[in-house]
């Protein structure tokens, strides 16, 4: 299990690039992560901007999360990597237990696999 750095920076990064540079700047952005680790599986919670800021509603947010506009990008964006890059999307409007029996079962797959 590994944090999001890698996943999350590819995503935020390519927030301001449209359609006809997006893939390149894709890959460039691998390219200076590549002594990460690659993950096996990548998880992606997709979450709409409008649910996300109601669940933070008691929260402090920070400058990225105050930006509307920011946060719409994000999101497509966010699928759009996912798409992408092969990774398993989680629809994470559902519930809780929903989305964490989702989580559960992606973790029972990758260790039978293994």
């Amino acid at each position: 299990v590994c944090d999001r750095y890698r996943e999350a920076n590819l995503i935020h990064q390519l927030v301001g690039f449209e359609d006809e540079e997006w893939e390149e700047k894709l890959e460039e952005i691998k390219e200076v992560d590549a002594d990460l680790p690659d993950a096996d599986r990548v998880l992606y919670l997709d979450l709409s901007p409008e649910e996300a800021l109601e669940r933070m509603s008691d929260k402090d947010k920070d400058i990225h999360e105050l930006d509307d506009s920011y946060m719409k990008k994000s999101n497509t964006n966010g699928r759009k990597v996912a798409e992408h890059e092969s990774w398993k999307i989680i629809d994470a409007e559902r519930t809780r237990r929903q989305v964490e029996k989702d989580i559960r079962d992606q973790i029972k797959k990758i260790l039978q696999e293994n």
